[in-house]
């Protein structure tokens, strides 16, 4: 099962790890399968198709407004999946990715519960940022970018089962 993490739900890091290090699980036995927010093109291809497959003046607007924005309509002939693609990729955008939260997904099968009396060898680490995104907002002089609000790093550990968040382990024996 994928489920996806905000910043609250992640448990605190653990500190100085080393490669090398060899760790037990703790927590939940979970593997991170991506960091960002809650949704990609890929959960909307199914809409985008579906869209492009039932309306042929949508499939024809997709066409021509690709075209127009990568030039000449007479060179540009693109595959179906390009074009499912490039759909779902407006889709999410338009969508703004399922919503502000930057998190974590993992995947906590019940098979993943095998793993837990194997040591986890760390190969190597990676920090990640998580938060809420806000806009860049005001003009002029008053212009403030956007960026995270509340942000949290997080060290994740790449080990030899997959890449797993350093709270859910802690030193071995």
């Amino acid at each position: 099962m994928i489920r996806f993490l905000t910043a609250p739900e992640v448990p605190p890091n653990l500190l100085r790890l080393q490669v090398g290090d060899v760790l037990r699980w703790v927590g939940s036995v979970r593997l991170v399968t991506g960091v960002g927010y809650r949704k990609t093109a890929a959960d909307y291809l199914d809409e985008a198709r579906h869209r492009l497959n039932v309306d042929k003046n949508a499939r024809q607007a997709a066409l021509l407004l690709r075209a127009v924005i990568h030039g000449s309509a007479s060179t540009f002939d693109p595959t179906p999946r390009d074009l499912d693609w490039w759909l779902a990729r407006r889709l999410a955008a338009a969508d703004r990715l399922g919503g502000p939260d930057r998190g974590l997904h993992v995947n906590e099968s019940p098979y993943l519960l095998d793993y837990r009396d194997t040591p986890v060898k760390v190969l190597d680490t990676r920090v990640v940022r998580l938060g809420t995104y806000y806009p860049p907002s005001g003009g002029g002089d008053d212009y403030e970018s956007g960026g995270l609000s509340g942000p949290r790093s997080v060290v994740l550990v790449s080990s030899d089962i997959g890449e797993v968040i350093s709270g859910d382990l802690t030193r071995a024996p």
